[in-house]
């Protein structure tokens, strides 16, 4: 292919991975997806079982996804990603039991962990013309626009779901048919070597590392059990906060949250400033944890306005904790411990998804959300110990 016409379509991939982005990340069943498993199911465990089925399949591609792309090519597995996506959400849609909601569930977790490539593709790309330098604006916009395809889908969910929850699952499939489409028009960059040839020597290194390093073990130990609890949690609130309002609403206060973590991540410099890095992530979590704990304890329609005060400390407290792990991790080697971060997570996140259904189903969500939020405030402890370890 000659030169010019490579530069003509990697200059391209900046249009379509916004485009693409944005669609990906448009799924207006998204704020009610318990909702409609439990109707199908008719169980909590196997409703949130297929939660932690999409972790599940995320994880599995999670940590070798450059030997993946080394072996088949960056953009091979952005369409096999973009394609499972779809399918998955195909499978929701036909579903009228467990078995193709747990084909879903497993397509769509690969789908989002491949899906993942396109950042790298586009990286390549711009490194490939020698514009690498612009890739952290881009991406950066990248992520706003995936942000208002979540906004915008959980207000496009509050009209869908006057019809039926499965009519917010099935129109979910357009924007990822289009995304999927926008997949075939990426084009990857020439590279003549692999790119990651050391991954398992790497990854070694990284876990004797985090191993040797008692507050970078304690800072991953602590936002593993929060993100485990709280995570799971909010994809289960749903099934609780439903009592309290009519099902439309839940979309529009998913949609206030967003925007309410946006300004707390915009914040969040302000109160790093104001308080020091330590004190601004164990006081937004534990702050976040009391609230989501009085949400459940109120009981009544105002827990839905109490519980939006839960995103705005989420966002103040995230980019702290980053940059806090990030200054205990070595240049070399931050990606493989940001991959086996999200793996520690992932692994948290399933135990407490299938924990909460358990005990839905055993006595009733307000004990299933109550008991979690309160191990989500004692996790908080794990913060305060790693945190006062000295480097």
């Amino acid at each position: 292919m000659p030169e010019n016409i490579t530069y003509k379509r990697l200059n391209r991939n900046i249009k379509l991975y916004y485009t693409h982005g944005f669609l990906s990340w448009f799924i207006i069943s998204w704020p009610i997806e318990i909702l409609y498993f439990a109707q199908i199911t008719e169980s909590y465990t196997l409703a949130m079982s297929l939660f932690a089925l999409q972790n599940l399949g995320m994880v599995f591609f999670e940590l070798p996804l450059n030997w993946f792309a080394d072996k088949y090519g960056r953009k091979n597995l952005c369409l096999v990603g973009s394609f499972s996506m779809l399918l998955g959400y195909v499978c929701y849609a036909l579903a009228g039991g467990y078995f193709l909601l747990f084909l879903g569930a497993l397509l769509c977790g690969i789908g989002r962990s491949l899906a993942k490539n396109t950042d790298a593709l586009l990286y390549d790309g711009l490194q490939y013309m020698k514009q690498s330098v612009e890739y952290q604006t881009i991406h950066r916009k990248c992520k706003h626009l995936s942000t208002i395809a979540l906004l915008c889908a959980s207000v496009f969910s509050a009209g869908a779901v006057f019809y039926s929850l499965k009519f917010a699952v099935q129109i979910t499939i357009l924007p990822l048919s289009i995304a999927a489409f926008i997949s075939l028009f990426l084009t990857e960059a020439p590279f003549p070597q692999p790119r990651d040839d050391n991954f398992f020597i790497h990854l070694k290194m990284v876990l004797k590392y985090m191993q040797d390093n008692r507050r970078l073990s304690g800072l991953t130990l602590g936002e593993s059990m929060r993100y485990g609890l709280s995570e799971a949690s909010f994809d289960f609130n749903a099934a609780f906060f439903k009592q309290f309002v009519p099902l439309w609403s839940l979309g529009l206060f998913r949609a206030v949250g967003i925007v309410l973590e946006e300004i707390g991540k915009r914040t969040s410099q302000q109160f790093t400033l104001l308080w020091g890095m330590s004190k601004t992530v164990i006081r937004a979590a534990w702050i976040d944890s009391l609230i989501n704990i009085c949400a459940v304890l109120l009981s009544s329609m105002w827990s839905l306005f109490v519980r939006l005060g839960s995103p705005f400390c989420s966002g103040v407290r995230e980019p702290t904790q980053n940059l806090l792990i990030r200054e205990e991790s070595p240049d070399r080697t931050f990606d493989i411990i940001v991959s086996v971060v999200t793996l520690i997570k992932s692994l948290v996140y399933v135990i407490c998804a299938l924990a909460i259904g358990v005990v839905a189903d055993l006595s009733n969500p307000y004990w299933a959300l109550l008991g979690a939020y309160i191990f989500c405030l004692l996790s908080n402890f794990l913060y305060y110990e790693s945190l006062k370890e000295q480097k």
